[in-house]
């Protein structure tokens, strides 16, 4: 029998350890998008909230959580649902770029 990923995502889930890895591996990708924009950056530019876009984000509370968590401001997602994560980088370019 072939081993797919949806085959390990649901023994990792009957064993709780897959859904640990996946905490950490988003604490880590949130942890390196902070790095890269620590929160003194938008403190500096009077950013009092993060507007989200793309598929990962919109469909995983967990990533939108430790968005959060870290950031702490509150994470308000995109209304166009079919926004992928590029009009957020590009918003934030023409905003910021001056």
């Amino acid at each position: 029998m072939p081993i797919t990923l949806r085959g390990l995502w649901e023994a990792g889930l009957r064993s709780n350890t897959m859904k640990y890895n996946v905490i950490y591996l988003f604490r880590g990708l949130i942890t390196n998008l902070h790095n890269m924009m620590p929160q003194e950056v938008l403190n500096s530019n009077n950013i009092k909230r993060i507007v989200g876009s793309g598929t990962a984000l919109m469909r995983n509370k967990l990533l939108q959580q430790e968005i959060e968590r870290q950031y702490r401001l509150p994470l308000v997602m995109c209304e166009d649902s079919k926004a992928d994560a590029a009009v957020g980088a590009a918003l934030a370019v023409l905003k910021y770029s001056k």
